[in-house]
C-alpha cells in the first residue's frame, strides 16, 4: 500500500534510520524532506518499493552501510550532502533499481568495502562532487557486474595503498551500453589500480560502456597500474580521458 510522509527526521536510533523492506514495487513510499543522521545501523535501507523520497541530508558513521537501495522504482533524491564514514560494508550500495536517483555532494571516509557499489541494471544515478578518502581493499566506484547510467560532477579518491584496491572498476557489465560521465574528472591516488577496464585472460570480463573522465587538471595513479586494459575488447564501448595525466604503469594485452 501507499506510505506517505512529509518531513522525516530519523536521528540517533540504535539501529537503522529509515527501513522500507519486505514490500513490493506495487507499493509506494513518499517523503518530502528530512534529515537522517547519527543512527547505529544503515542510515537508509529501501528494498523493494516505488519510492518518491526527498531528503535534505544523510550523515552516517559506522554501521554496515550508509545507503542501500535495492529494486527501487520511482525516485530517490538527497538535495544536500551525504556524509558517510567507517562503515563495515560499502558506503552506498545500489542494485537493480530503475528509479531516478540523485545525490548532492558525497563524502565517504574509511569505507570497509567499496565506496559506492552497483549491481544489476540501474537506470540513472546522478551525484555532485564525490570525495572518497581512506579507501582500503575495496573499489571507489564499483560498476563491475552492473549496467548503470551514472553522472557525477567530479570524483576524488585517495586510497591507503592496499593491495587489490581499485579506483574505478568497469569490468563484467551485466549488460553493455552504460553511459558513465565524470564531468570535471578529478584525482585518483594511492590505489593499487586506478581504472580497470578488463581482466587479463578473461575476455568475457571486458568493460562495455561510454565512459568519460573530464576536467583540465585530472590525474590517475596506481601502484600496480594507473590503467589496466588487459582483457578489454576494443569494440566494446569508448573510453575518453581527455587531458588526464596518468602516473604508474598502463597495462595492455600484447597484439
Amino acid at each position: 500500500g501507499p506510505y506517505t510522509f512529509a518531513i522525516v527526521n530519523a536521528q540517533d536510533n540504535t539501529d537503522r534510520g529509515i527501513t522500507v523492506q519486505g514490500t513490493s514495487t506495487g507499493g509506494t513510499f513518499t517523503t518530502t524532506g528530512g534529515t537522517v543522521s547519527g543512527n547505529g545501523g544503515t542510515a537508509v535501507f529501501i528494498d523493494p518499493i516505488t519510492a518518491h523520497v526527498v531528503l535534505d541530508s544523510i550523515s552516517q558513521s559506522g554501521g554496515t552501510s550508509g545507503v542501500v537501495l535495492e529494486n527501487v522504482a520511482g525516485s530517490f533524491t538527497v538535495n544536500g550532502a551525504t556524509t558517510i564514514s567507517n562503515t563495515t560494508g560499502p558506503a552506498i550500495a545500489i542494485s537493480d533499481s530503475p528509479a531516478t536517483i540523485r545525490f548532492g555532494d558525497i563524502s565517504i571516509t574509511n569505507p570497509g568495502a567499496d565506496g559506492i557499489s552497483f549491481a544489476g541494471v540501474n537506470a540513472a544515478v546522478v551525484a555532485g562532487n564525490i570525495v572518497i578518502s581512506g579507501l582500503g581493499v575495496g573499489t571507489g566506484l564499483d560498476f563491475s557486474g552492473s549496467k548503470t547510467n551514472f553522472t557525477a560532477q567530479s570524483l576524488n579518491i585517495t586510497g591507503t595503498g592496499a593491495a587489490g584496491s581499485i579506483g574505478i572498476d568497469l569490468t563484467s557489465p551485466s549488460v553493455g551500453g552504460a553511459v558513465i560521465t565524470i564531468t570535471d574528472g578529478g584525482v585518483i591516488a594511492n590505489v593499487d589500480t586506478g581504472v580497470r577496464l578488463g581482466i587479463a585472460g578473461t575476455p568475457g570480463a571486458t568493460a562495455n560502456a561510454e565512459f568519460t573522465f573530464g576536467g583540465d587538471s585530472s590525474s590517475i595513479s596506481g601502484i600496480t597500474a594507473s590503467l589496466d586494459a588487459r582483457g578489454l575488447n576494443e569494440g566494446s564501448g569508448h573510453y575518453a580521458f581527455g587531458t588526464t595525466q596518468f602516473a604508474g604503469p598502463q597495462l595492455y594485452d600484447l597484439r
